[in-house]
């Protein structure tokens, strides 16, 4: 069985601060999207960008535990995480 790592403390910080990293850019592109148009047409574009945007973390993410960087590993997981479900959120409520 394999041997579990404990989690450390910096990578819980790192992943919180990936998370408020990403929120905060979300607003932003809400509020530039909020001053060109409705929330029905700029909502599913921010969710498209954020989820590309998922995507390329991702690919971050693994070069970085490849090179034994655990800590900003954990920052570049949370930051896509509330860009993606509070787009999606948004969709939801501008399209049901």
């Amino acid at each position: 069985m394999a041997r579990l790592k404990a989690v450390r403390a910096d990578s819980i910080w790192a992943a919180l601060g990936g998370a408020l990293t990403g929120y905060v850019l979300w607003l932003i592109a809400i509020e530039i999207g909020d001053f060109f148009t409705t929330a029905g047409l700029w909502g599913p574009i921010v969710l498209a960008v954020s989820a590309v945007a998922a995507l390329i973390a991702m690919l971050w993410r693994r070069r970085l535990l490849a090179a034994g960087n655990l800590t900003l590993a954990a920052f570049a997981v949370g930051l896509p995480v509330l860009p993606v479900l509070l787009s999606a959120l948004v969709v939801a409520d501008s399209y049901l």
